[in-house]
């Protein structure tokens, strides 16, 4: 646990000072932008607005239905981004130097239990990934947390309190972007002044925070009166969330405390130092204050804007387009309501029939005269109205590119063939491999910093090499220094789901093995051709090696870990040495019906990487097996 640092009164007045400032101003420059976040926040949430009478028309039972364009696009392309980056057994690969190999397996497996069971890897990211689709911004954690409490055992006949860790190791953490600071002109989060996050605790939590010293010793009494049953807020998109989901607190008894990471000169002697300030808004008091390491934050974005940090996501693409669809289909269900709504207009000499005369099927009318009664309907269908709206889905497509194909959903009008389908698809595709490497990117910068965090502290569980794979060089790698593991050329940790969507890599590779095939079928016969036996053994070598090298590919392009494991290798092949006495087997190429084999030549084609080919005729006239490199 870090020190609380006792600085002057002044440095800790002018620090004070600085900090509120900069978090003031901040406030006031993103708020436009936080109102763009709560609108496309309500257009997600798809809320009808309650109410007896439309806002247009004294009538009662008017449409209110929105159109959620805007979920509908979001929910599909998280769905689908979360089925690519947790679609595999595996969630990370390891890379190290060719010494380093035989501690390879053992990091895997490590680093596989670490994320998914320990740090609950899948849980802490779907919110920053679901924001990220949606808002545009990601923002997570990481650092090292120890949470200890104790329980009453009964040892011998003794009540003894035992410790316990709640929680104690590395840890990952979404952030919320809206409540992620750091000025608009900044970049990059090494590079701002300074960067923050503000979080939101009980009175109960500040007390265990002041008991283990994450807060200095005087903070708790320094909140008087901003923590008995009061919520001063300065988070108006929390309060229009908590609106539009129902989830108003009744009683509200929380405080919301503000990090932040800065360089200051908090000694006075003229250097600036890396330090963490923990301060209270509302009240401007700084509550901890301590040195701090590396700035522990991350960020991705969905598209970015140019020279700012944050991005956008589908609510702003489909922002303008779900309000005209919404108010386009309102029109048509509201035009096509009054047209139904038939009327009746009576004669004013007809004075027997009362205005609340009740109207009933089968019930009989008696007029003097035919027409003291008849119907009368106003407005008419207008069928352009629904190719207006059709228009604008097809905008919203367009700019978001989810569509019915991406949806699954059968084509409207018309179906097109197979392969148009498949092109569509795959150019369709280039835009979401864009994002998505967006995403993949941003979880791969958090998940080395995790783990590097995790040489830093160390494993949880000390004995954990022995259920590893080559347990003695997998625990020296973790005693190599830090300074060594943070150069990835020695150790890199990357997800190992889909980098990108590769349905056009994978059909690339697949007729690139047919051409190949050919090509080698047609070289095989001319090498059998020539009567070389050399020549066809060293053919026979460089098709095998073609072959390793194409399903190589075809194996990367699906995303298989080890792909070299599952391949024959030509080059690593070692001849089964044979004992001495024994003769050889020797095989050849018949060159005729009787025709003995060619002295010296020994076949070199493994069980598994087979030379076969029909159609291909030798010298002899005779069919010979030839190539095939599909594997």
């Amino acid at each position: 646990m870090a020190r609380q640092l006792d600085v002057d009164p002044e440095v800790l007045s002018a620090l004070t000072s600085y900090v509120t400032d900069e978090l003031t101003n901040h406030h006031a420059e993103r708020d436009r932008l936080e109102d763009r976040w709560i609108k496309e926040n309500e257009d997600f949430w798809a809320e009808p607005v309650s109410g007896e009478a439309s806002p247009e028309l004294p009538v009662v039972g008017f449409a209110n239905i929105i159109i959620p364009l805007t979920a509908i696009a979001v929910e599909a392309v998280h769905a689908r981004d979360m089925g690519q980056l947790f679609g595999l057994k595996e969630l990370v690969t390891v890379e190290v130097q060719d010494e380093d190999q035989p501690a390879k397996a053992g990091l895997e497996k490590f680093f596989n239990n670490e994320f998914l069971n320990n740090l609950d890897f899948r849980k802490k990211v779907e919110a920053p990934l679901l924001q990220m689709t949606k808002n545009g911004t990601a923002v997570m954690t990481y650092g090292y947390r120890e949470v200890k409490t104790h329980v009453v055992q009964d040892i011998d006949g003794t009540e003894t309190k035992v410790p316990v860790y709640l929680q104690k190791g590395t840890f990952i953490e979404g952030i919320d972007v809206k409540d992620f600071f750091m000025p608009f002109y900044a970049q990059e989060i090494e590079d701002a002044p300074w960067v923050g996050h503000r979080f939101t605790i009980s009175e109960y939590t500040l007390k265990q925070m002041v008991a283990a010293g994450q807060l200095a010793p005087d903070a708790y009494e320094k909140l008087n009166g901003y923590y008995i049953g009061v919520n001063v807020s300065n988070d108006k998109i929390l309060a229009d969330t908590q609106q539009i989901t129902d989830t108003v607190p009744i009683y509200p008894s929380e405080i919301q405390l503000v990090r932040v990471l800065l360089n200051f000169d908090v000694d006075g002697n003229g250097e600036e130092s890396s330090i963490e300030v923990i301060v209270h808004e509302n009240s401007r008091q700084i509550l901890s204050l301590t040195y701090a390491g590396e700035r522990d934050y991350e960020k991705g974005v969905y598209f970015p804007m140019e020279y700012r940090w944050y991005g956008y996501g589908i609510a702003k693409q489909n922002n303008q387009f779900q309000e005209e669809v919404t108010a386009q289909h309102r029109q048509r269900l509201d035009n096509a309501t009054i047209a139904n709504m038939a009327m009746f207009k009576v004669k004013k000499s007809a004075a027997w029939i009362k205005d609340d005369e009740p109207i009933f099927p089968g019930k009989k009318w008696f007029v003097e005269d035919m027409d003291d009664i008849q119907p009368i309907f106003i407005g008419d269908v207008k069928a352009s109205a629904y190719n207006n709206e059709n228009q604008v889905v097809i905008y919203s497509q367009q700019r978001t590119g989810v569509n019915e194909l991406t949806l699954g959903m059968p084509n409207i009008g018309t179906p097109g063939t197979a392969s148009d389908s498949l092109a569509r698809v795959q150019e369709s595709n280039r835009k979401f491999d864009y994002t998505y490497n967006n995403k993949k990117d941003f979880l791969n910068r958090v998940v080395y910093r995790a783990a590097i965090s995790i040489f830093k502290y160390g494993p949880t569980q000390r004995d954990i090499y022995k259920y590893l794979p080559n347990p003695v060089e997998t625990e020296l790698f973790f005693r190599k220094s830090l300074d060594e593991l943070k150069n990835k050329l020695v150790f890199n940790i990357q997800l190992a789901g889909a980098k990108n969507n590769k349905v056009l890599d994978r059909n690339t590779y697949t007729q690139l093995a047919g051409m190949q095939t050919q090509y080698w079928t047609q070289v095989m016969a001319l090498a059998q051709q020539s009567g070389d036996p050399n020549m066809v053994q060293e053919v026979a070598k460089a098709a095998m090696r073609a072959a390793d090298q194409i399903n190589l590919e075809i194996l990367r392009a699906f995303d298989i870990p080890n792909p070299e494991k599952l391949i024959f290798n030509f080059d690593s092949y070692r001849p089964t040495q044979i004992p001495t006495g024994l003769q050889p087997q020797v095989t050849g190429i018949p060159q005729g019906a009787n025709a003995t084999p060619n002295s010296g030549f020994t076949s070199v084609v493994a069980p598994n990487a087979r030379i076969e080919a029909a159609n291909v005729t030798a010298q002899s006239g005779l069919p010979i097996s030839g190539l095939s490199l599909a594997g």
